[in-house]
């Protein structure tokens, strides 16, 4: 008895199974039906014929082909509500459907016109990768005795923010704001130099007039971009549903707004002395000013996949002025442990982003 019981629950599940895939095959089979039923012209009968598996039993490509056939029927049989009621339950199964003009009947092409069928908007998330390239301005030194030089290496950072998109004017332009956290970090090795600028010195290959000291370091500065983007679509159709893919080209204002900087690792080292100097990350936050400006230009494509678009491109971010603040250069910190002030640079980024973005429809009859 207790080996029977152990198996009852497994019996169940089996026989459960058994019954979904009957139901399933009847469907099908239903649909097969309702198709023939259709091209004989008994359409007064596919109603009744199509109910059962469009409550339960279609999957979503069954309950396209179903819902199409009973918009057809409907149009024939001179029913406009229930054609239109109908077209709506077409396309709230698939939001991606469009008619075969060359194939589908003229008079249910003209009622799907009839119909918004284009997205509300997109949202999603956009990410990637972003190459940092400081653009001296003017180099500053600690003491008025002394000037400075310094080196600049880009350094790849990351970054990851919510992208939105909303179309107008035929499609062909659209508005697409982003807001972004983004790491903006360089490489910096800074010189101080002292002396009759005709005596030379050899510093990592360089021939310079003699040096007290260098610092290296990382100069780290985060900060959220808000990013007012327009988008130009290249194809004809940039609302096409077809899995193509579809060229823009992007650009417009960014709008950065610093909430960190840091010196990360600062090194001194101290050329003509002794020893050298090497710490924890020093803030150095309000050396910058808090809001700065971009431009920015690029390219990309979108291609569908599936309910989901996949939407890469490549972007210049084009740093328009200084984002030192000068009254604010000095970190007391920075000078006395490590010898660092800041110069005055604006930076300018290459970008891949690769956004990921899902559109939302509320299909609906525009024209009675």
């Amino acid at each position: 008895m207790t080996r029977n019981l152990n198996l009852l629950p497994a019996l169940l599940l089996l026989a459960s199974l058994n019954a979904f895939g009957q139901a399933a095959s009847s469907c099908v089979q239903t649909l097969r039906h309702a198709q023939s039923t259709y091209e004989n012209g008994r359409l007064h009968e596919l109603p009744d014929m199509l109910k059962g598996c469009l409550s339960s039993g279609f999957n979503t490509e069954e309950r396209r082909q179903a819902y199409k056939l009973l918009v057809q029927s409907y149009i024939y049989l001179e029913e406009p509500e229930k054609a239109d009621e109908a077209m709506l339950s077409l396309l709230s199964t698939d939001h991606f459907f469009r008619p075969n003009e060359d194939v589908d009947p003229a008079e249910f092409v003209s009622l799907y016109n009839r119909f918004r069928t284009k997205p509300l908007f997109r949202f999603g998330v956009t990410m990637g990768p972003s190459i940092n390239a400081p653009f001296s301005l003017l180099d500053y030194s600690i003491g008025s005795g002394s000037d400075g030089s310094a080196k600049y290496k880009p350094q790849v950072t990351f970054f990851g923010g919510l992208a939105f998109e909303k179309d107008f004017f035929n499609d062909r332009l659209t508005v697409a704001p982003e807001i972004v956290f983004a790491v903006k970090s360089h490489r910096e090795n800074s010189f101080a130099f002292l002396g009759d600028e005709n005596a030379a010195v050899e510093v990592n290959g360089d021939t310079l007039r003699p040096t007290t000291s260098e610092v290296e370091t990382v100069v780290k500065v985060k900060w959220i971009e808000f990013n007012p983007l327009v988008k130009w679509w290249l194809s004809k159709n940039p609302a096409s549903r077809d899995g193509k893919i579809e060229p823009y080209v992007i650009g417009g204002p960014g709008i950065n707004f610093v909430t960190k900087a840091t010196l990360e690792t600062p090194k001194l080292n101290h050329i003509r002395g002794e020893g050298a100097n090497t710490g924890a990350p020093v803030t150095i936050t309000d050396c910058y000013k808090p809001v700065n400006f971009s431009a920015i230009v690029g390219a990309g494509f979108r291609w569908r996949l599936g309910a989901i678009y996949i939407v890469p491109d490549v972007r210049f971010h084009i740093g328009l002025s200084n984002i030192i603040d000068g009254a604010n250069r000095t970190i007391d910190e920075a000078v006395f442990e490590y010898g660092w002030i800041a110069d005055d640079y604006r930076i300018n980024s290459v970008t891949l982003n690769i956004g990921i973005q899902y559109a939302v429809f509320k299909p609906t009859k525009l024209i009675k």
